[in-house]
C-alpha cells in the first residue's frame, strides 16, 4: 500500500487525516477508456456558455458527467478528474469508481496495476505497477481490514461474493501491460506540455 502499490500517492492517511484520501481530484483513466473527453469538454463548454445555469443538468447527463471537476472549474487539468474517495469501509461500497464500472476490489487493483487506461488527461502519477497475484491479494486483504466493527458482518458476506466474481472474471487484468510488455500503457509521465490548453484542444 505504501510501497510498490503506490496507493499512498492519493490515499494518504495520518492521525490528523485518518480517511485515506488526499481530498484532491484526479483523472485515473476510467472514463477516458470509453469517451473522447476532449470532445465532451468542448461540448460542455459551449452548452455552459449558452446557458450557465445548465451546470446541474450537464453533471447528471451520462456522457458529460464523465468530465468530473472540469464542469465546475473549466480548467483543462480537471477534465475527467474526480475526488479521491475514502477507503474506510471500502469492502461494503461496491461497485467502485465514479461510474460504478468495477465490480470488485480486484478490478480496482488490476486497473492500477496496468497503469489505468492512459489518455491525454490521465494523471501522470498513474503508472504501471507489475504486482504479483500475491501482492494483489495482500492489497485486497488490507483494504478489507479497513472495515469498522459496525459493518464487519456485511463486509464478510460481500467480500465472499467479490471473491467468487474475481475467481470467474478479472476484466481489468492485463499482466502484460502491468509488466511493461503491452505497449505504452502505464508509462510514467505524459509528454511534456500534454496538459497545456493548446495541446488539449479543449478551447
Amino acid at each position: 500500500f505504501g510501497g510498490r502499490g503506490r496507493c499512498l500517492t492519493c490515499h494518504a492517511y495520518s492521525p490528523a487525516n485518518p480517511f485515506f484520501t488526499d481530498q484532491r481530484f484526479h483523472d485515473i483513466g476510467v472514463g477516458g477508456a470509453r469517451y473522447d473527453l476532449g470532445a465532451l469538454a468542448r461540448r460542455a463548454r459551449a452548452e455552459l456558455e449558452a446557458s450557465p445555469s445548465a451546470l446541474d443538468g450537464l453533471a447528471l447527463r451520462g456522457d458529460l458527467s464523465e468530465l468530473g471537476r472540469f464542469l465546475v472549474t473549466g480548467r483543462p487539468a480537471d477534465v475527467g478528474a474526480f475526488k479521491t474517495p475514502t477507503l474506510r469501509n471500502v469492502a461494503v461500497t461496491a461497485p467502485y469508481m465514479h461510474d460504478g464500472s468495477f465490480a470488485t476490489l480486484w478490478d480496482v487493483i488490476d486497473h492500477y496495476d496496468k497503469g489505468g487506461n492512459p489518455g491525454r488527461y490521465q494523471d501522470g502519477a498513474i503508472q504501471r505497477l507489475g504486482l504479483s497475484e500475491a501482492e494483489i491479494g495482500d492489497l485486497v486483504a488490507f483494504l478489507e481490514s479497513l472495515t469498522s466493527d459496525r459493518y464487519a458482518e456485511r463486509a464478510r458476506t460481500l467480500m465472499a461474493k467479490q471473491r467468487a466474481v474475481a475467481a470467474r472474471s478479472r476484466p481489468q487484468r492485463d499482466a502484460a501491460a502491468a509488466l511493461g510488455k503491452g505497449g505504452d500503457r502505464g508509462d510514467p509521465l505524459p509528454a511534456p506540455g500534454a496538459r497545456d490548453e493548446a495541446n488539449l484542444g479543449v478551447f
